[in-house]
């Protein structure tokens, strides 16, 4: 499956470039693709056992995923909406499907097999590719499948039916697909590749350039929060101050008028001792 997965990335890369246009859901080398991938997650996928038989989904491993992270979170629930799918390996496939227009898969696999290897455990047998060094090796495949772009058409009733097969027969060349061709294809396959490398290399400057960007707005988003929690600070001790102001000119105002009292109450009582005095 390992090398199966490496040749086939491979493939969709190499055919991706020669597109005009996104790779389309009936893409030869994206089907065959999405194959293997299935089958990577349906390897020594540990048996739900029930009253009448033992059956393996991998869309339930996936959902055991829910609550790691936002992403699985929101790519779960937007599939479970996906009207039409009334099996779960139709939910499962669609879910391939909806990470791979995302640009998530490689870091939801990446999640998978690196930073949550406890729910991993559960549901596949220690023996599986997604638990074994494999798993990991081909999640760093599964990156470079972000910089391409896909057009699919999530229709629920397709997902229901079940996959092809994988067809290794365009890609072997003398029996051994990775064989090397000779004479003038070899020269011609070289300044092909070298083509391909170049628009690579392309794209990677590009998406590196636009990272950068993205970090940079990072910083100042950051800069400017730090900025507003500061303001924030300051206003609310200045506030925390003049509610003491107030709390302070509150006590004064009724000591003054205590003490008005007091003295009026005074004044009453010597002014009728003076007119009884003089009556």
């Amino acid at each position: 499956l390992l090398n199966m997965v490496k040749f086939l990335v491979k493939s969709l890369i190499e055919s991706s470039m020669k597109l005009t246009h996104p790779i389309p859901d009936d893409h030869t080398h994206f089907c065959q693709f999405l194959i293997v991938l299935e089958q990577v997650f349906k390897h020594r996928l540990k048996a739900k056992k029930s009253l009448l038989s033992q059956r393996r989904y991998f869309w339930s491993a996936i959902e055991a995923f829910e609550r790691c992270s936002a992403d699985f979170s929101e790519s779960i629930s937007s599939v479970r909406a996906i009207s039409g799918i009334k099996t779960l390996s139709g939910r499962g496939r669609a879910w391939l499907r909806f990470v791979l227009m995302q640009k998530k898969l490689g870091d939801l696999f990446r999640v998978m097999v690196e930073e949550r290897r406890d729910v991993l455990r559960e549901w596949y047998e220690c023996d599986s590719v997604m638990v074994c060094e494999e798993g990991m090796v081909i999640s760093g495949m599964l990156v470079g499948l972000a910089a391409l772009d896909y057009n699919m058409t999530l229709a629920g009733d397709e997902f229901d039916r079940p996959v092809g097969v994988l067809d290794l027969s365009m890609h072997l060349r003398d029996g051994n697909y990775l064989a090397k061709p000779s004479g003038d294809s070899e020269e011609g396959g070289g300044e092909e590749g070298d083509g391909l490398l170049g628009q690579l290399l392309d794209q990677k400057a590009f998406l590196e350039e636009l990272n950068k960007k993205l970090e940079a707005s990072v910083d100042r988003l950051k800069t400017r929060l730090e900025s507003v929690e500061s303001t924030t600070s300051t206003l609310r001790e200045r506030k925390n101050a003049l509610e003491q102001q107030v709390s302070g000119l509150l006590l004064e105002r009724d000591q003054l008028r205590a003490a008005e009292a007091e003295w009026t109450s005074q004044l009453q009582k010597k002014v009728g001792h003076h007119c009884r005095n003089c009556g």
